[in-house]
């Protein structure tokens, strides 16, 4: 068995020194491997992230950072997507504006049919509604 390890050591072409050669011991233990999940991010050596939209990904994190649920791991800078969200915040805006408009407008005709009906239990009479119009529109003049 020494003369075939001899042999082969004898006809190397290259040779090294001790002093380039690293050892280890070598032991058992687990083997640890990145996996690929659902989702847009692919966990390797170098991340690789995907989006949608155009625009910068800064990743907020780093290969083998330890995250937790909720953590922020990137955020796209996407010109195409903050236009989107200013005609959305915009809609919104609009559309709770046009809600106080209506707001406004029931409370007015509350408050009209309430001057209705006091007018009413002061004796004049529901048959006559020009007399009723002819008084709120005074009262509202005044």
């Amino acid at each position: 068995m020494v003369v075939p390890v001899w042999q082969r050591w004898a006809s190397a072409d290259v040779t090294m020194e001790r002093g380039q050669l690293r050892f280890a011991e070598v032991t058992r233990g687990d083997l640890t491997r990145d996996i690929t999940a659902q989702g847009n991010i692919v966990a390797a050596i170098k991340p690789t992230l995907f989006s949608t939209a155009s625009g910068v990904i800064d990743l907020s994190v780093q290969a083998g950072d330890p995250v937790q649920k909720g953590d922020l791991i990137a955020s796209v800078d996407s010109p195409e997507l903050l236009n989107l969200l200013e005609q959305e915040k915009a809609a919104l805006e609009s559309a709770q504006t046009a809600f106080k408009r209506q707001q406004i407008q029931a409370r007015k005709i509350q408050l009209q049919n309430d001057q209705i009906a006091d007018l009413a239990e002061d004796g004049i009479s529901e048959s006559n509604p020009v007399s009723i119009f002819k008084l709120l529109f005074n009262q509202q003049n005044k």
